[in-house]
């Protein structure tokens, strides 16, 4: 059974007209960081829908399909790695999961916002592998052993 509410009265706080509009402030920026944030955690479903109508032969380079599920892949356990920081502190976590955070930063800053910049989907391809450089590549499972041969660099990117 649902329980009817009464409109709460502002008077009845004790608060000043300017205090009320205050924490109405605060309250609205709560939940636009909210929404943003949701936003941004729905980005991977977008861009794989987008995606997948234009892979495939004679469409794009033979590494674009996997070299999507790898970066998606290392960008989900940043995000995880992120929410453990926010307990742990990043000095409580390994080098590894280190490792998985300043890739989701960098996915974010240069992959995904990249602001007024225009690539070529080979530049972007290209950056995706960059991005995946400070990886060993035992690490990155979704990639052929051909492709890492052909495309990945095991260095930190600058």
């Amino acid at each position: 059974m649902c329980m009817s509410r009464t409109p709460h009265d502002p008077s009845a706080s004790g608060a000043t007209p300017h205090e009320l509009v205050l924490q109405l402030e605060a309250s609205i920026e709560a939940r636009l960081t909210a929404a943003e944030q949701a936003r941004a955690e729905d980005v991977l479903p977008s861009l794989s829908r987008l995606m997948n109508a234009g892979v495939g032969v004679g469409k794009t380079r033979e590494d674009h399909r996997c070299l999507a599920d790898q970066l998606y892949a290392c960008y989900a356990r940043g995000r995880e790695v992120r929410r453990l920081m926010s307990i742990v502190g990043e000095n409580g976590l390994p080098q590894e999961d280190q490792r998985y955070l300043a890739f989701a930063a960098r996915f974010e800053n240069t992959y995904l916002d990249q602001g007024d910049t225009r690539r070529t989907l080979a530049e972007t391809l290209d950056l995706g592998w960059r991005l995946l450089d400070p990886f060993p590549g035992t690490e990155l499972k979704r990639l052929t052993s051909d492709q890492l041969a052909k495309y990945h660099r095991s260095e930190p990117m600058p």
